[in-house]
């Protein structure tokens, strides 16, 4: 996971790389917002944490820039704000895609505001595998959105040894060529495969996604 940091506040970097650190993921750390911005495309990062006090109109713009889809489409960002946004900016934050506001550091807040970065993929493997057992037609394949983490459901059959086609009507999820598929579960003979893959193919018939997938492994 790339964590980006932007803040000159060493009390709130200290406390967000330590929280970031004992989970076993580092930081990369900017001080100047417009300096970040220049390396956006580059760090692509999947998690932004601005102090938005010290930067009140360009925390903005980094928003905007990210929405632009230049740097990636999978990141969340986080703003720590200690007053109370202007009338003006909370209207324009209904509008932005920030993922959460806090306004403290202790221990209970930032929990409360990252743990969710981490509940949702730990929780996303157990219900998998527990829903995936459950599934009583053969043909029947659940992949993990290597994105946001969600189950995409569909029917898959073999079209070599080592290649599948998998047929979703999922209609959230879009599938990106050479797009690393983390994780993908079938059943064959009643027996449970868990693998990983790579999209080699996509084609798009009215509402039905049909994904060639090269199965790994």
């Amino acid at each position: 996971m790339k964590i980006l940091i932007i803040s000159d506040d060493s009390a709130f970097i200290n406390t967000i790389d330590s929280y970031f650190q004992k989970r076993g993921h580092s930081s990369i750390i900017y001080k100047w917002l417009i300096k970040a911005m220049d390396n956006l495309e580059e760090i692509k990062p999947e998690v932004i944490i601005v102090s938005a006090d010290e930067y009140p109109r360009h925390w903005k713009s980094l928003v905007q820039f990210m929405e632009s889809g230049i740097a990636g489409n999978k990141f969340k960002i986080f703003l720590y704000k200690k007053t109370p946004f202007s009338e003006q900016d909370s209207q324009k934050i209904t509008k932005l895609k920030i993922s959460k506001i806090f306004s403290k550091l202790d221990e209970v807040t930032i929990n409360n505001t990252f743990n969710q970065l981490f509940t949702s993929k730990t929780q996303s493997v157990a219900q998998t595998k527990k829903k995936i057992e459950n599934v009583q037609n053969d043909n029947s394949l659940i992949i993990t959105n290597p994105g946001t983490h969600n189950f995409i459901y569909g029917t898959y059959s073999f079209i070599d040894n080592t290649n599948l086609l998998f047929t979703t009507t999922d209609k959230y999820y879009e599938p990106k060529i050479d797009e690393n598929i983390l994780k993908l579960s079938y059943k064959v003979n009643d027996k449970l495969i868990t693998t990983s893959g790579k999209i080699l193919k996509i084609s798009k018939e009215t509402n039905i996604k049909k994904i060639v997938i090269k199965i790994k492994g």
